[in-house]
């Protein structure tokens, strides 16, 4: 009857150390699925950054060239109001002139 009990008892434990051992293996390949999921959301979130970058550049880019068109045409305007102004100088010459 003593061993018996012992058996019983030798059992029970064996059979929660299978369960405990099932359920590390669950968590560990729970936490290997969760670590591919997070790789895989690393690596998409990695191509639109480098996506968003590269658009960026371009703006940055299309940017400039603005800016130096915009540039050109205050040298351009620049240029012009010098001219109005010689020209209305000499237009004055010419008016007292006569």
């Amino acid at each position: 009857m003593y061993l018996k009990h012992h058996e019983g008892q030798i059992e029970d434990i064996l059979n929660y150390l299978d369960e405990l051992y099932l359920h590390h293996i669950e968590k560990m390949e729970e936490g290997r699925i969760d670590r591919m999921i997070i790789r895989r959301n690393s690596n998409e979130l990695k191509i639109e950054l480098k996506k968003i970058h590269t658009q960026i550049i371009k703006l940055q880019k299309k940017q400039l060239g603005q800016k130096d068109k915009i540039a050109f045409a205050h040298y351009r305007i620049s240029n012009l109001e010098r001219i109005i102004e010689k020209i209305q100088a000499r237009h004055q010459t010419n008016q007292e002139d006569l």
